[in-house]
């Protein structure tokens, strides 16, 4: 269903895509484009599972998929409107792409070109990169044994070859992602206790394989990574073609001192938290990042970037210890640091010429309940989630809370430390969804989901308000829900 909160204040039903459906079949999941213009719905009809693409705002159909094709993965492109999706035809895998065509003086509305589907072996998780470039991976005739396969799309649909020599053998814990990057991408095979980072790009020769240091954290665009070497921040970038002789990585592009764990990215990538276990000093410093590809940029004598770091007065109480498998992160926008400890919440307003946790604390009992905050995507407001109950602060008045809703929820998930890629569950992201809460990217309302089954929208802004969207929403159904994306300014 589509809800739009102004007609639903008005008494408005909400829209059902597609309009009807018989009783054999049953929609499986949908995905918005960037940028929330188009929509892709996945409907199963008689085993097979195809795509339908909707058009925003009436969310008139523009075409699907064809009827012997099941679809069971796809993805959006970043920069184009362009679906990729892999599936099967007559027992044959296929990998293939749906292209909206603007309107012309041709066609009044835009058009759906499915193009040539290309064979390719069952894929995992479609990851693009570059301009048109996708990678996946997949398994043989040993599942645990994943080989690397990457394409490039053109007029006659994707060129599809593997990458010799790039299989991963996971074993039962183990899992592997591919992550897109600035200038190719990475993949990340991660076991507990650690991450295995390659970084791939695509040449006049083909893939080309670069090893990473193990355990770092990539930054959100996919340019640098991060990790903590000899008590310093070292920064790499995901392009370098320069190897350490002696390590075998590649030569670090910035160096800062005073980093014994490296805490989380910003979301712009401009900033680095780090933690330290020195008990006679800050707990917590932040490194600014710098154009490194300027001329200006701070050099040290090894030639490297100089990181300047500036720790944060007041913070002896916290540690890289005490971080483990606690949340924290920045906020979007990057005006505020957001961590916490067994018993309060902690903001860091990163504006200030002097660094300090220089506002109260929020209550929250990360070491009795599991607990969770996600700041609004604004950077404004945070929902902290601990046990079965949410608030709401002002960051700027953090200990101040008001409940959102009588509601309860489950208890959120304990967050995950050793992703290399932070997604939503780590605890390095701070993230503008959880698997039961979502913001909306306007930041005036939130979505959840209850104990009883319940899909609630929350709006915050203008007014306060709270509608039942829905009385038999599972997990998957919660998990799967989004806010339509924001258009990017013109």
């Amino acid at each position: 269903m589509l809800v739009d909160p102004v007609a639903l204040e008005a008494g408005d039903p909400p829209l059902r895509l597609p309009a009807s459906l018989d009783a054999a079949e049953s929609v499986v999941d949908f995905q918005f484009a960037p940028g929330g213009r188009w929509l892709a719905v996945r409907i199963e009809i008689a085993g097979r599972r195809h795509l339908s693409l909707f058009e925003a705002p009436r969310w008139e159909l523009l075409g699907s998929t064809d009827e012997e094709t099941s679809v069971d993965e796809y993805a959006w492109a970043p920069h184009e409107p362009v679906l990729a999706f892999a599936g099967e035809k007559a027992s044959t895998p296929l990998l293939g792409a749906l292209r909206v065509l603007d309107a012309d003086a041709a066609a009044p509305r835009p058009r759906l070109l499915v193009q040539p589907a290309t064979p390719a072996p069952a894929a995992a998780t479609l990851t693009w990169f570059g301009e048109r470039g996708i990678a996946f991976h997949s398994g043989t005739d040993r599942p645990e044994n994943r080989i690397l396969y990457s394409g490039q799309l053109g007029e006659a649909g994707f060129v599809v070859a593997p990458f010799i020599g790039a299989s991963y053998q996971l074993d039962a814990s183990a899992t592997l992602a591919l992550v897109p990057g600035s200038s190719g991408f990475f993949a990340v095979a991660r076991a507990p206790g650690t991450a295995l980072i390659d970084h791939y790009t695509l040449g006049p020769g083909g893939l080309a394989r670069r090893v990473q240091r193990p355990n770092v954290l990539l930054s959100p665009a996919g340019d640098y990574l991060a990790a903590s070497v000899n008590g310093a921040l070292e920064l790499y970038a995901a392009g370098e073609s320069r190897v350490d002789p002696l390590e075998g990585y590649p030569m670090p592009a910035a160096r800062g001192g005073g980093c014994e764990v490296v805490l989380a990215w910003s979301h712009e990538g401009d900033r680095v938290a780090c933690g330290n276990d020195n008990t006679r000093g800050a707990g917590l410093r932040m490194f600014r990042i710098p154009p490194m590809s300027k001329p200006s940029a701070p050099r040290l004598d090894s030639g490297v970037v100089g990181l300047e770091g500036l720790d944060v007065e007041g913070s002896e109480l916290y540690s890289g210890e005490l971080s483990l498998r606690r949340r924290r992160g920045f906020s979007p926008g990057g005006r505020w640091f957001l961590f916490s400890t067994d018993h309060e919440l902690y903001a860091v307003d990163l504006l200030e010429a002097r660094l300090g946790l220089a506002y109260a604390p929020a209550r929250f009992e990360s070491a009795l309940v599991s607990s969770d905050f996600i700041p609004s995507p604004d950077g404004q407001w945070l929902v902290t989630h601990q046990g079965p109950w949410l608030a709401r602060h002002a960051i700027v008045a953090l200990s101040d809370a008001n409940a959102i809703t009588s509601a309860q929820l489950d208890a959120p998930p304990p967050c995950t430390e050793g992703d290399a890629h932070a997604p939503s569950g780590a605890c390095a992201a701070a993230s503008t969804r959880s698997p039961l809460v979502a913001w909306s990217p306007d930041s005036r309302a939130i979505a959840l989901g209850t104990t009883d089954s319940e899909l609630l929208l929350i709006r915050i802004q203008p007014s306060e308000r709270e509608d039942r969207l829905s009385a038999a929403c599972d997990l998957a159904c919660i998990e799967t829900s989004a806010f339509q994306p924001l258009a990017p300014p013109r």
